[in-house]
This record gives structure tokens, sequence and C-alpha cells, in this order.
């Protein structure tokens, strides 16, 4: 059973791991003409590359704080509804604020 979780999760991450690459290698290609215009006026490539972490770390930001809110409404939600039958709901120090 652990083994099967290890797993699934190995093959979870490089689901993850592939798709945001070939969506950062989209959003260049999308962009190529405005890399190479850049280039020929002399700009560098931090220059270049500076949008793409700025837009990364917007979105991975925003993308985190939605989960956390999503799983902490879902956990709480779950809690109250089934009357904490399970013992390791109750030892969840931090989401038994309600």
């Amino acid at each position: 059973m652990k083994q099967t979780a290890l797993g699934l999760a190995g093959l979870s991450a490089f689901v993850a791991v592939w798709i945001v690459f070939n969506t950062t290698r989209l959003a260049a290609l999308a962009r190529r003409e405005e890399f190479e215009i850049c280039s020929l006026v002399g700009a560098t490539g931090l220059f270049v590359r500076m949008p793409f972490y700025v837009m990364s770390l917007l979105q991975g930001s925003l993308s985190a704080g939605f989960a956390v809110v999503v799983l902490t409404f879902g956990v709480l939600t779950v809690k109250r509804i089934c009357l904490c039958p399970w013992p390791w709901f109750s030892r969840m120090g931090t989401l038994s604020i309600w």
C-alpha cells in the first residue's frame, strides 16, 4: 500500500513538472518575436527573462494561496459534517480553531 502511494505521488510529481515545463516552453515560443526584437535592440538576457520570473512568481503565489484556502475550508467542512469520527482529525492542532 505504501509503495503504491509513493509510486502515485512520484507519477503525479512527474506529470506536474512536465506540464509546467511545457507551459513555459509554449509561452516562450509565443513571444519568440518579442525576444528577437529585444535582442536586436541590445536588451540583456535578464531584461528579456524578467517578465517570465515576475509572472511565474505572481501566478505561483496566487495559486498556492487559493489552494490553501480551498483545502482549509474543505477540511473544516468535512470535520464539521462528520463530527470527527477519525481520531487523527482531532489532533490537527492548526485546524481546530473552529
